[in-house]
């Protein structure tokens, strides 16, 4: 995955994306040169590793029911 796709996957902008690489939250498919910005369209990231960060970002329910239609 780009940094465009996991910017949309975890709905946040690419700037957050780069500083989560940059905290080790995110880990790199590629290896880069020294002081080489990663360009936004170039595949870097796997996408199992993007959804595990997701999921673990997401809050926990409060209650253990889990409604799948509206209630009036």
């Amino acid at each position: 995955m780009n940094i465009i796709e996991v910017s949309g996957v975890l709905s946040t902008s690419v700037e957050q994306v780069y500083r989560l690489v940059e905290e080790g939250y995110l880990q790199l498919a590629i290896r880069l040169k020294i002081r080489e910005r990663l360009p936004p369209f170039k595949g870097a990231f796997y996408l199992r590793q993007v959804i595990e960060l997701r999921q673990s970002l997401t809050p926990l329910p409060q209650s253990k029911q889990i409604t799948y239609l509206p209630s009036w």
